[in-house]
């Protein structure tokens, strides 16, 4: 989203998965058309576990992930959150979305800032520190994917991470910090205790 004299604001691109939704056509046209998305199975864990309500919102396909096509090895994918790889594809799909080609964003000063307040993955690899170089987190992964220069800034506060991420956005832009930004934001949860 550039910032110019003559515009506020214009954001360009957009995408995201949903509980059963791997678009924001599909969320959309499931909506429209009274489809449940939060159901009760047990796909993340039993229902009626400690007590949890039985019905929750669900992303598909956590386990996939194109890893040649965004230039990771396989070692370093095994130390990638599934949530972070999530919004690489989804960032990547947001910059097409625009209509730019993500490759022009190479060594440009655009900024990426990220909400979420759910990073459970890298707390199974509190030991695993010590022995790999790559463990990364959800900016810095997208800064290196896309080789950007800009600043990088994760918020984290509680259910308004997001927003929050993008009124930092906005204020990087006017103070002139970046040309311009990718907001993303996330909130995944794949531990019931934090339900």
């Amino acid at each position: 989203m550039p910032l110019n004299n003559n515009v506020d604001v214009v954001i360009s691109g957009i995408s995201g998965r949903f509980p059963a939704s791997d678009s924001v056509e599909e969320f959309k046209n499931n909506l429209y058309n009274g489809v449940d998305m939060v159901t009760a199975d047990n796909t993340r864990w039993p229902v009626g576990l400690w007590d949890l309500p039985p019905c929750s919102g669900k992303v598909k396909s956590f386990d996939k992930f194109d890893s040649n096509f965004f230039g990771f090895t396989p070692k370093e994918v095994e130390h990638i959150d599934p949530q972070e790889r999530k919004l690489l594809e989804t960032t990547f799909e947001a910059i097409v979305d625009a209509g730019v080609d993500p490759k022009t964003l190479a060594g440009t000063n655009t900024g990426v800032f990220q909400g979420s307040c759910f990073v459970e993955f890298h707390k199974d690899f509190k030991d695993a520190a010590a022995t790999s170089k790559y463990i990364p987190n959800q900016v810095t992964t997208l800064s290196r994917y896309l080789n950007l220069k800009g600043p990088m800034m994760h918020v984290d506060t509680a259910c308004g991470s997001s927003f929050c991420a993008l009124n930092e956005a906005f204020r990087a832009l006017k103070n002139g910090m970046c040309e311009q930004a990718i907001v993303t934001g996330s909130n995944t949860v794949f531990r019931p205790i934090f339900s």
